[in-house]
């Protein structure tokens, strides 16, 4: 394949869970009933809209044009992200595809490159995907029933929901993680989140409590109550519109509502968070006689998804980091408490504790220069370790090893099992996306080519 330019990415969202984890088998407080109770909440439609239009966000860049395409694009990039983290990736993917027939007509890797840093990249890949089905199914006209929306590849019963009721005004309830968790409290439903049975009472409850009308505004509004008031470990509930008859406030310990997750267990109650994997890569820089370097494309499932990254020369299994819990007796009965979970926010790549280049021993070049040549195709002279750096993913970490490997010139063509590959020139225009740890290795070999 001919040389071609990878795109700097920006710093990649690594969503957090939607709860945090505590021990599995850990029963609701006695108070919580796993059923919806008999006598159905009140209406809150009145009360949260007051407050929406006091307190809620208006001036989002979707909310801007209620145009069908512009928030279909917005939700999928909502999922499990955060607002403030969406919006500067959502401004620059839409003016490289303003409409839905330019992301239809784009090719993969452009909409990659322009998810690039944004994470669960199967987003992308689903959303490409759509457009060109709209074009094919629906003339190029984004259908404005559920049921075709909820057909889409990517789109669930909230998604479908949402984009029904921003876009087209439909009577459609959303359940995205916020309104889970303002439901969860306001009913006292104390089953856990993922459950099946869970699920099926948060959709009754939420569908229950639809306004007639301002239906947009009246979802918009339980998205900003549960991003700014009802959050996860420290609920504000003197500042909650609902708070006179939530049924966890008047228990005394809303934060133990929705139930949390199951973290690790070592014989013990755990407290704080479960250990973290780690794994070590060494992430090869080949470059042939005039300094292309060899990207290979990721497969579609796993981290970076269709991405261009450069080869990985593996060290041991991902293992547990250092764990910050702390195993501890068993405390008497009590409702657990709900410990606090850090907003979604870019994954940092920060230097290793072991920062400084160490360079591999002769013994590990020869171990490394036979992988390239079986797994290559490619004859190559190890050279030049550049500074480690630690990539952090929602559940583990990436100690990352750059190597500088020389291909002389008389190599075969590269061969990679059938994975796509290239060589990167970094002097032409960017055309396929990286992830954000390959974009910092590029950009530190601007500053220290040699």
């Amino acid at each position: 394949m001919t040389a071609t330019n990878a795109a700097p990415a920006a710093p990649e969202v690594s969503p957090p869970p939607e709860t945090s984890p505590v021990p599995p088998e850990v029963s609701p407080p006695p108070e919580v009933s796993a059923e919806i109770p008999a006598e159905i909440p009140a209406k809150i439609s009145a009360r949260l809209l007051k407050w929406y239009d006091a307190h809620g966000r208006k001036d989002l860049p979707w909310q801007r044009a209620r145009e069908p395409y512009r928030v279909w694009v917005a939700e999928v990039m909502l999922q499990q992200t955060q607002v403030g983290a969406v919006i500067p990736y959502y401004r620059r993917f839409m003016r490289q595809f303003p409409d839905l027939g330019a992301l239809a007509a784009a090719d993969l890797d452009a909409v990659l490159r322009h998810w690039a840093g944004l994470g669960y990249y199967a987003r992308a890949r689903n959303l490409h995907a759509a457009a060109r089905q709209i074009v094919a199914r629906h003339g190029g006209e984004f259908p404005a029933r559920f049921e075709d929306i909820a057909a889409l590849p990517g789109i669930g019963r909230s998604t479908a929901g949402a984009v029904a009721a921003f876009a087209f005004g439909k009577r459609r309830a959303i359940l995205d993680g916020n309104v889970k968790r303002v439901l969860s409290r306001y009913a006292a439903l104390g089953g856990r989140p993922g459950a099946a049975k869970t699920q099926a009472q948060l959709w009754q409850v939420a569908e229950q409590q639809l306004p007639k009308s301002r239906v947009a505004d009246y979802n918009q509004a339980l998205m900003d109550l549960g991003a700014t008031v009802c959050a996860r470990a420290k609920p504000k509930c003197d500042a909650c519109p609902l708070a006179a008859d939530c049924r966890a406030h008047r228990s005394g310990d809303p934060a133990a509502y929705p139930a949390r997750k199951s973290g690790a267990v070592t014989g013990a109650t755990v407290t704080g968070k479960p250990a973290r994997r780690r794994k070590t890569v060494t992430m090869l820089i080949v470059r042939d006689r005039v300094g292309h370097v060899l990207l290979v494309q990721r497969p579609p499932r796993g981290i970076w998804g269709g991405l261009w990254s450069l080869p990985e020369y593996p060290h041991r299994a991902a293992r547990p980091a250092a764990t910050v819990a702390r195993s501890q007796p068993s405390p008497p009965a009590k409702p657990p408490r709900s410990q606090p979970s850090s907003p979604a926010k870019p994954s940092r790549s920060q230097p290793s504790p072991r920062a400084k280049p160490r360079p591999p021993t002769p013994a590990q070049r020869r171990r490394i220069e036979t992988w390239c040549a079986r797994q290559l195709n490619l004859r190559v002279q190890t050279g030049r370790a550049l500074p480690a750096f630690t990539h952090s993913f929602t559940h583990f970490d990436l100690d990352i090893r750059p190597l500088l490997a020389d291909a002389p010139a008389g190599n075969p063509a590269p061969r990679m099992d059938g994975a796509p590959h290239l060589w990167y020139n970094p002097s032409k225009p960017a055309t396929v996306g990286v992830p954000a740890a390959v974009a910092r290795i590029f950009e530190r070999l601007k500053v220290a080519p040699e």
